[in-house]
């Protein structure tokens, strides 16, 4: 991942990882679980990064991320 493309994934986090995190919590039942599967999330995010399509809703795209952790299975 390029630098701006880092810049860039940090600011689309940092402007969604309130929603991220309550909703993790909210699934897991559990602050520590919650934190857990948010940094898995980010973790998976950042990887995949790089094929994300700009146009589509950021918020969305991480979304589904978050509900297909094998965690949630």
């Amino acid at each position: 991942m390029s630098n701006q493309e880092k810049r860039l994934f940090e600011h689309l986090v940092t402007k969604h990882l309130d929603y991220i995190y309550s909703k993790a919590i909210r699934l897991m039942h559990n602050a520590e679980k919650g934190e857990i599967l948010v940094q898995q999330t980010l973790e998976d995010a950042s990887m995949r990064f790089p094929q994300f399509d700009k146009k589509d809703d950021f918020k969305t795209w991480l979304d589904d991320i978050l509900m297909t952790r094998p965690t949630l299975r």
